[in-house]
């Protein structure tokens, strides 16, 4: 089971560990949990929900290989562009370092939890 503290842990570990995106949403299992994957912490990257979504139960060579396949190259396109920049500007109009204003994104995110739409 994964504990609140190890998905907080894991969100705040990096960006998204297939298309880059610095805001993940979501803890992705590499191993998928349906293929005999556990929730150790070597088995979990953050993810966005555009990745996690589409991976489903691949291994992240298999992630691969299908986007390659269809013609969608590699890797996705981050979506979360347009949102640093809106962090960036919200930051910087109340005097904080890009680094601060994505912290305190985050830290917001894992506490409130995204839209369900």
């Amino acid at each position: 089971m994964i504990t609140a503290k190890m998905r907080e842990e894991v969100l705040l570990s990096g960006p998204c560990a297939y298309c880059g995106d610095i805001i993940p949403s979501q803890v992705d299992h590499i191993m998928p949990r349906s293929r005999g994957g556990t929730d150790d912490w070597e088995n979990l990257a953050p993810a966005c929900r555009s990745c996690n979504m589409e991976k489903l139960d691949f291994t992240p060579e298999e992630y691969r290989a299908y986007r390659e396949e269809q013609g969608l190259g590699w890797p996705p396109e981050a979506r979360g562009d347009r949102l640093l920049m809106l962090i960036r500007e919200v930051g910087a109009l109340h005097g904080m370092s890009e680094e601060e204003a994505q912290r305190l994104f985050l830290d917001n995110l894992l506490r409130h939890g995204l839209p369900d739409k």
